[in-house]
């Protein structure tokens, strides 16, 4: 609110593109409310419905007089509290996932409110409460090995899960890469997308990473150092941001480098090419909305 809600306005203007005009995505609320209800659990659902319902709602009784009046009214008030940041931040998102990516954890204000009551019910009833641990230690378990042994969705190429492989492979990537920067002065690293810059620049140890544009408007493009104007970039490129015209243009000449696979247990999960960019010509920067 005090800086007039820039973070929504980056995300559905500048780096969207919606100012140009909505695009309509039927299947996105599924992509928003799958992971959402696969964190939760359903046993989390399930108590959470028993305590948020009015019907099954625990009566409160108080002590005689108004205070005993008053303390009786507060469950009722927290419900309907709870209930109104559930029903108003979901509505948000929700809608928002109609027009532009929306991921499930921007929602995560709307589930505060809901723990206790859930909390309430898991203890008053042991064996929903076993399942939760029990759902709650499994998907930890899985979510760990997706994260540092192999992405699960690795064996099968037709899934698109490129922010889960994306973390492998950077010390092999980041060696390659400082190893054609020290080759001569004045060279900088540069990816051609603002997911494998981070990356990078962690591997690397430096903040100094350029991310070529040809995508969407990433903090990135604001960052950029205008003394890269002229000079040699050892380019990262992998399938969602590919060597191509748009990114070339940036460019006097680009050479290839080398493929560098990155494999896992013997599961071939991403492939990227590194090159040679010579002559950066630096883009303007976007304006601020």
């Amino acid at each position: 609110l005090d800086h007039g809600l820039a973070s929504f306005r980056f995300h559905l203007g500048q780096r969207q593109g919606l100012s140009e005009g909505l695009r309509f995505r039927p299947r996105a609320p599924i992509d928003f409310v799958v992971p959402t209800l696969l964190l939760l659990g359903p046993a989390f659902v399930v108590a959470a419905v028993r305590a948020f319902t009015p019907a099954r709602a625990p009566a409160v009784r108080g002590a005689a007089g108004e205070a005993g009046e008053t303390a009786a009214a507060w469950p009722g008030v927290y419900r309907r509290v709870a209930l109104a940041v559930f029903a108003s931040s979901t509505a948000v998102f929700l809608a928002m996932s109609l027009v532009s990516w929306t991921l499930y954890y921007w929602n995560i204000v709307a589930y505060v409110l809901l723990v206790p009551g859930v909390a309430v019910v898991l203890a008053a009833r042991p064996r929903l409460l076993r399942f939760h641990l029990g759902y709650g230690l499994v998907t930890a378990i899985v979510a760990v090995a997706h994260a540092v042994v192999i992405p699960l969705t690795a064996p099968f190429p037709s899934i698109q899960d490129d922010d889960s492989k994306e973390p492998y492979g950077w010390p092999a990537i980041s060696a390659a890469v400082s190893e054609e920067l020290g080759r001569a002065p004045d060279r900088f690293p540069a990816t051609t997308d603002y997911r494998s810059a981070s990356h990078l620049a962690w591997a690397l140890g430096t903040p100094d990473v350029v991310v070529v544009p040809g995508g969407r408007v990433s903090q990135f493009d604001y960052w950029l150092d205008p003394s890269r104007g002229g000079k040699t970039a050892v380019l990262v490129t992998d399938h969602r941001g590919p060597m191509d015209a748009g990114v070339a243009r940036w460019f006097d000449r680009v050479t290839h480098l080398r493929t560098l696979p990155v494999d896992r247990l013997g599961v071939r999960i991403k492939t990227y090419d590194l090159w040679l960019a010579e002559g950066f010509h630096l883009p303007p920067v976007p304006a601020r909305r």
